[in-house]
């Protein structure tokens, strides 16, 4: 489906993902296992912010940060309480030690339409 974020190429910590490790890895936060509703959900940060409007076009549930400049720490926790992936093109929000696994995905194309290819 998706594939997982990469290490910044610093040293990095044992938890987070080496260079090698691409691979999305365990449920998303919507999966009804983890207890989720089964749809899936994402918060496209300011970078990917036209991302969300495609990704409602195609009847997928694409929300916004609630202000126009958001903190990082604002948009991981909006993500984490309504149960949202954060999307983003920003490596900066890959290395913050407050992620939990499977909550950011770093989109890598620039293009909207491959964005939506990619993550959908």
């Amino acid at each position: 489906m998706m594939k997982a974020r990469k290490s910044s190429g610093r040293i990095a910590n044992k938890q987070r993902p080496t260079e090698g490790d691409e691979e999305w890895q365990g449920p998303p936060p919507w999966d009804v296992t983890s207890g989720g509703d089964g749809s899936p959900k994402f918060l496209c940060d300011v970078m990917v912010e036209g991302l969300a409007k495609h990704l409602r076009c195609v009847g997928i549930d694409a929300a916004v940060p609630y202000s126009k400049k958001p903190q990082s720490r604002d948009l991981i926790e909006q993500a984490c309480k309504e149960k949202r992936i954060l999307l983003t093109r920003d490596a900066k929000l890959l290395r913050h030690d407050y992620l939990l696994k499977n909550q950011i995905y770093r989109v890598k194309s620039l293009l909207k339409n491959d964005q939506l290819v990619e993550v959908n």
